[in-house]
């Protein structure tokens, strides 16, 4: 590519970027909406919330998990990911409108399910359900960042700070989804209107990326030039085998905590629903300003590792502090009063949540996006780099649920 045609390409980027901020918020939107929806509605079917959030979670983090791998991979060989992107986000939109007659599907067939088969056979019919629900959607889903992120880095020195702001973007929309699914879609609208509501943000995200694709001069996106592995190696400040592992602790320690948290306010909150939803709002809006955060140090960093240690200190002292403030901020576990106007109760439930997490979830927020820093120096396929550290973090981020729901929480209890 004449240099010419480069100046004119990063001059087309630079015009199109509230656009690319639009589209990477409205996908995280869009996303946590069907997360929500669907933990819903199979709640519904299933008969338990606590099973029916586990199922959801664990099939919906491991659509995630797959498509990061998958679509990481498939990138070095995808020349418009802009394009890829958009026909991405059309299939999540499909895959979110198929759940309706899914569900009409399984309801008209549950009478003659139930009279044939046993209790262990419904349950697979009701796994096969939630499955065919919420994998494809979250398969695809897994690929957007990494597609967005070889559009996005073409120096392998901004691979990180690109790569930082991109979840922070992301994950803000994220949270802004969780809050409107869970106070405004889903009492307003019900679940049909809603789901066709998140249908129609991820039909447009797709159009506007289809648009943005046909105007980029540069189609073919080259990969980052680099010198060999083994010089990668040698220069790096961390082995990669530490940022994977680094990344895999991330994910587990964040879902854990969330997990344990989750249980921490329902001590002192009865409505699961809007306490699960607090908590994810929170937790999002939080990881999204620890990614923001990322993105300024990696801008202002040359060596991560002093940076790792730091975090990694602090974000356990926080972690630790979390009890005794919870115990303070909640009078020793006195229930929040839910008797004031709606609006007042939705602002207190958030203040406790903030004051008890925030702190915390922020420090944690940081290190999984900062990681991106450590790993600039083996990027030379951005998007095989996102897909393989977010596909870690992902597998991570299950078995801490898993690990800390059904073994932690009850051999050792919240606090220990």
């Amino acid at each position: 590519m004449t240099a010419a045609k480069t100046n004119k390409a990063q001059a087309q980027r630079q015009a199109t970027t509230p656009a690319i901020i639009a589209l990477i918020l409205l996908s995280g939107f869009a996303a946590l909406v069907y997360q929500i929806l669907w933990m819903r509605q199979l709640g519904l079917v299933v008969g338990n919330t606590s099973q029916a959030a586990a199922m959801t979670l664990g099939i919906f983090f491991l659509g995630l998990a797959c498509g990061n791998w998958f679509w990481g991979w498939r990138s070095s060989k995808i020349t418009n990911p802009l394009r890829s992107y958009a026909w991405l986000e059309l299939g999540i939109g499909l895959g979110g409108a198929l759940c309706l007659p899914l569900l009409h599907f399984y309801r008209a067939i549950y009478p003659a399910l139930s009279n044939q088969l046993p209790e262990g056979g419904i349950w697979i019919a009701k796994a096969f359900l939630a499955l065919i629900m919420v994998f494809p959607a979250s398969f695809l889903m897994g690929g957007t960042i990494p597609l967005m992120g070889k559009f996005l880095v073409r120096e392998q020195v901004n691979f990180g700070r690109i790569t930082a702001s991109i979840y922070g973007i992301n994950t803000l929309g994220a949270a802004a989804g969780a809050f409107f699914a869970a106070f405004v879609f889903l009492p307003n609208l019900g679940f049909r209107l809603s789901c066709l509501a998140a249908v129609g943000i991820s039909a447009l995200v797709a159009v506007l990326a289809l648009r943005l694709a046909k105007d980029q001069s540069s189609a073919a996106v080259p990969e980052l030039p680099v010198e060999s592995t083994q010089t990668e190696e040698a220069a790096a400040p961390l082995p990669r085998f530490v940022i994977v592992l680094l990344a895999f602790i991330s994910g587990f320690n964040v879902l854990a905590l969330e997990v344990l948290w989750t249980r921490m306010f329902a001590l002192v909150h009865e409505n699961s629903v809007y306490s699960f939803a607090a908590i994810l709002v929170v937790f999002l809006l939080a990881l999204s300003a620890g990614a923001w955060l990322a993105s300024r140090l990696a801008s202002r960093t040359t060596g991560p590792v002093p940076v790792l240690h730091m975090l990694c200190m602090l974000s356990g002292l926080a972690v630790c502090a979390v009890p005794g403030l919870f115990l303070r901020l909640t009078k020793d576990l006195q229930m929040l009063p839910e008797k004031s106007t709606f609006l007042s109760y939705i602002i207190n439930l958030f203040a406790t949540a903030f004051a008890a997490i925030g702190v915390p979830c922020l420090l944690l927020g940081v290190l999984f996006p900062f990681l991106m820093k450590a790993e600039e120096r083996f990027a030379r396929m951005p998007g095989k780099s996102i897909g393989m550290l977010a596909g870690v973090n992902t597998i991570g981020a299950i078995l801490g649920s898993l690990f800390c729901g059904f073994f932690l929480l009850e051999s050792l209890g919240i606090w220990r």
